[in-house]
């Protein structure tokens, strides 16, 4: 019998504005920021209060699935620390030998699982037959209603369109053939139904574009937000359906930067609240995770 443990992961964030730089080479594949590109992110983090809650909100995610599920769950970061490197073998030394890999993120969970199944091969194991990969869930119905249920409660105003939106990615990766585009879309129209709204009324657009030149996948917020006021729009409101926790491409692109870029033209802002460790996230989850945990 396999002893399982539930590997929570998500993208990662510094702790502190001292961490930035070496966080910036690490998605930058090696490459030193530029000046420039160091103090843009810096003056974003110091705007939101110095740090993200990234982090804190996903370790109480985890913390309410072992809760629920009565499982032992560990948080690991892709990007930065706890990395999943180090996590992995942390749970096969308590002697756990099979890891549910669970990305609090509903698109691409590959780059998520790959570092995983690296970690276990590392140690000798196959991942074949100790990792369980979840699959991803942008369109289950539990969190198309997490995403509806706060969409729903910020409608019923005249002249509104929602924007809904997700990171973005650099062009070289969806000219390769990668479905994030079409996955994007389908949960946008996955929660623009849920929510009874016709076609007119909402955008999809691509926010928070990195840190590598080059082109990225758009309509940008900006874009959005010049067609939504040149048809007539005098309301936003921002559906970040590529999220589950507030971050800095929460709390300052969107909460800050995209409100100012609304000011400028006369519109008016209003953001759905992320779900982060709310109820209805975890139970969604743990409806997700079910068939993954089956013995």
């Amino acid at each position: 019998m396999h002893r399982t443990a539930l590997l929570v992961t998500a993208h990662g964030t510094v702790d502190s504005l001292d961490e930035i730089p070496a966080f910036l080479q690490i998605i930058r594949r090696g490459r030193p920021a530029p000046p420039e590109l160091l103090d843009e992110v810096r003056a974003h983090y110091e705007a939101i209060g110095g740090r993200s809650p990234h982090l804190a909100w996903t370790s109480r995610v985890a913390e309410d699935l072992a809760n629920a599920l009565q499982i032992r769950s560990q948080v690991a970061m892709r990007l930065w620390h706890p990395t999943i490197a180090s996590v992995v073998p942390s749970l096969l030394a308590e002697g756990f030998d099979r890891v549910v890999s669970l990305p609090l993120a509903p698109y691409s969970v590959e780059i998520y699982h790959a570092p995983v199944a690296q970690a276990l091969s590392a140690a000798g194991l196959d991942p074949a037959q100790h990792l369980v990969r979840v699959d991803g869930y942008h369109l289950h119905p539990a969190l198309i209603e997490v995403f509806a249920t706060r969409l729903r409660s910020l409608l019923g105003h005249d002249a509104t369109r929602v924007i809904f939106t997700a990171h973005s990615l650099p062009m070289s990766v969806v000219t390769a053939g990668d479905p994030y585009p079409t996955l994007v879309r389908e949960t946008a129209v996955a929660v623009a139904n849920a929510c009874n709204l016709p076609a007119p009324q909402w955008q999809l657009a691509y926010q928070s574009q990195g840190a590598v030149s080059g082109a990225w996948l758009g309509p940008t917020v900006s874009e959005a937000l010049d067609q939504a006021r040149a048809d007539g729009i005098q309301r936003v409101v921002f559906s970040p359906i590529g999220f589950l926790s507030d971050h800095v491409e929460i709390l300052y692109d969107l909460d800050i930067d995209a409100a100012s870029q609304c000011a400028s033209r006369g519109l008016s802002y209003a953001r759905t609240a992320t779900p982060n460790a709310d109820d209805d996230l975890c139970a969604a989850l743990c409806e997700i995770l079910a068939p993954y945990l089956a013995p």
